[in-house]
């Protein structure tokens, strides 16, 4: 072998060349790695503030009030005591908003759907609230006629008259 030959061969060695070809580590699979770790780094560095920002996000509850007085109106009316439409009408204010509160005080914000452009089903409380109110929510949906006329067959009923 002539002198130039052993010279190169030499040469990467003595110079320190490639280190990773050397120890038998492709270059890519090295580059590959770091990717890998650094996406990693980064997902889980996006990751906390995002779910922070969930955590911090208040619960909504959708409770239709119009239509629970409406309905809670009707159901007054249909019980035919007239002596005490002020006291109903206190006491189911009062029940009304102590529902309200136990809401909020579970964290949630109330709305009333009358604000809402469109909301999930299971965020409406209304139907839960009246149920507890015993209130018949099918009254709030009855039109004036309709209701008077339902009002007066409920008002029969109690009375023991037949229509």
């Amino acid at each position: 072998m002539s002198e130039k030959e052993q010279d190169q061969k030499q040469q990467p060695a003595a110079s320190g060349g490639d280190s990773g070809a050397n120890l038998g580590i492709d270059k890519k699979w090295i580059q590959l790695t770091t990717i890998v770790l650094v996406a990693i780094g980064l997902a889980l560095y996006i990751r906390e503030p995002y779910e922070r920002l969930q955590a911090e996000t208040p619960k909504m509850a959708v409770v239709d009030m119009d239509a629970l007085v409406r309905a809670a109106a009707a159901g007054a009316g249909a019980k035919g005591r007239v002596s005490t439409v002020v006291e109903d009408a206190n006491a189911f204010a009062k029940s009304a908003k102590a529902e309200v509160t136990q809401l909020t005080d579970a964290g949630y914000v109330v709305v009333n759907p009358g604000h809402l452009i469109g909301w999930p089903a299971e965020m409406d409380r209304t139907q839960e609230i009246a149920t507890r109110l015993g209130v018949d929510m099918r009254l709030a949906n009855l039109e004036e006629k309709e209701r008077g006329a339902r009002i007066q067959q409920l008002l029969d009923q109690s009375t023991g008259k037949k229509p």
